[in-house]
């Protein structure tokens, strides 16, 4: 999320924005659009502590994914659950159209 946001000392603006992968949700603000930028869970702030320790080379979906499943549940109704509540917040928001959302996936390992 930080590469799509820009939003740490390591990952600055980018000179040329040519690549959609990176500072994605500025160039939307700049076009006049919102952006919301949701981090996935077992990427970026929500990964494992431990997992990322291993560094990136370390499949980060695999400690969090089976934790989900050991409570009956799985990490991908926890990634729609995120959007679904991304969605409610937009709703309470009276500068934006809740009626007009657009959504860009982007891969985490796309934006490393």
């Amino acid at each position: 999320m930080d590469d799509i946001v820009a939003s740490t000392s390591t990952a600055a603006p980018a000179q040329t924005k040519t690549a959609t992968q990176h500072d994605f949700a500025i160039q939307v603000a700049e076009a006049g659009m919102a952006a919301v930028a949701i981090e996935p869970m077992a990427f970026g702030c929500r990964r494992d502590p431990a997992n990322a320790r291993l560094g990136l080379s370390r499949n980060a979906c695999q400690p969090t994914a089976g934790g989900a499943l050991l409570v009956g549940q799985t990490m991908i109704a926890w990634r729609v659950w995120d959007v679904m509540r991304t969605l409610d917040y937009i709703a309470t928001r009276p500068e934006l159209d809740s009626s007009r959302v657009g959504l860009r996936r982007v891969s985490p390992a796309a934006a490393l």
